[in-house]
């Protein structure tokens, strides 16, 4: 992926993330009956948490085309970061009592959720842009191969 490539989807995905972070700290509530008052400093954090998560967007970077295989690589590292950067957060702000192991399972599991639906978004946006880009340049060649 090329920088320009990379800004573009981490501009796309950071609402998305930022938003199901939002949606993921609601349910967590509501699933542990925590009556925990959200403060600014809370939703401060999952802004920080998401520009965050979002930047790491750059483990993709690459000058030259990655292998299947090497961007597996690169995802599954992607992941391991991210779900260490959201312990990391949820422990640093207190989101999760030390001695409930549930909430941490269903903590992971809410990150797991949220790094597929980023990734099916942000692979549903890049599919409709190269369709968009094939089209043009289709409709290039027709009109090339009229001129002649």
């Amino acid at each position: 992926m090329t920088v320009k490539e990379i800004l573009n989807r981490m501009f796309h995905s950071f609402f998305v993330i930022l938003g199901g972070s939002v949606i993921s700290m609601f349910v967590f509530l509501l699933i542990f009956g925590t009556d925990g008052i959200i403060h600014t400093h809370d939703l401060g954090a999952l802004i920080g948490l998401s520009a965050a998560a979002d930047l790491s967007f750059f483990i993709f970077y690459s000058k030259n085309e990655l292998s299947r295989n090497h961007l597996f690589v690169r995802y599954i590292i992607h992941m391991v970061y991210i779900l260490s950067e959201m312990l990391f957060f949820a422990h640093f702000m207190g989101w999760l009592d030390p001695g409930k192991t549930i909430q941490a399972v269903v903590f992971v599991g809410f990150v797991v959720v949220m790094y597929i639906m980023v990734w099916v978004i942000s692979s549903c946006q890049a599919k409709k842009t190269a369709h968009k880009l094939n089209e043009k340049l289709q409709e290039r060649y027709r009109q090339g191969q009229l001129q002649n």
